[in-house]
Formats: C-alpha cells, sequence, structure tokens
C-alpha cells in the first residue's frame, strides 16, 4: 500500500468543515458523510502511516491523521451516532497494513 494522495481540512462551519480537493474548497456536512473508516500502513514512523477516509456520495477524503485540524475534526466525528471509538483505538495501534470502518451511515 502506498501513502495516499491526503486533503487538507481548510476551516470549519457550522455544519461540516472545509476541505481542499483538488483546488477546489468544498464543504463537507456532516449529515451528507456516509462512512468513515483508517487505512494503516507500515511505513511509520518516519513516513504518514496512518490516514482517516471520509466518504460521502460526491467525494471522498483522506486525511493524515497528524495534520493539526484534524484534532479539531475528531470530536466532531465522535459524536455521530454509533462512531466506533473502539476501532480507532485498535487502528492507534496498528503497525500493519489494515483497514477500520469507524462508522457507517444506517
Amino acid at each position: 500500500m502506498s501513502i495516499p494522495d491526503t486533503t487538507s481540512i481548510q476551516g470549519f462551519t457550522e455544519h461540516g468543515f472545509l476541505a481542499n480537493i483538488d483546488g477546489e474548497i468544498v464543504e463537507v456536512r456532516y449529515d451528507d458523510i456516509t462512512s468513515i473508516r483508517i487505512e494503516t500502513t507500515n511505513q511509520g514512523p518516519f513516513l504518514p502511516d496512518c490516514f482517516w477516509i471520509v466518504e460521502t456520495e460526491r467525494v471522498t477524503i483522506t486525511l493524515e491523521n497528524d495534520d493539526p485540524s484534524f484534532t479539531m475534526l475528531l470530536p466532531k466525528l465522535q459524536d455521530l451516532p454509533g462512531f466506533n471509538n473502539k476501532a480507532v483505538i485498535l487502528a492507534m495501534g496498528s503497525v500493519d497494513h489494515a483497514g477500520f470502518l469507524v462508522w457507517e451511515k444506517d
């Protein structure tokens, strides 16, 4: 698994966050998110090795776990009903190529 292209968080709105997707700033609304998963690699600690994949029907966004803005986004994602914090803990301990589904819209 190679390191995926990542998106940067540009800011937050009342209903979501702003992401730079291919040079365009797009609002990702929390109620539009369809799934959230974490993918890990065996390339750490010298290269990024933990990525959050946030999917909507329109876009898929990949965020580095170490993105400073992600620390502000995580509590909002954890507010989604049924968010699996146990899967997050397992992912943070992974040192292999692995995927962890942490939330999926019903």
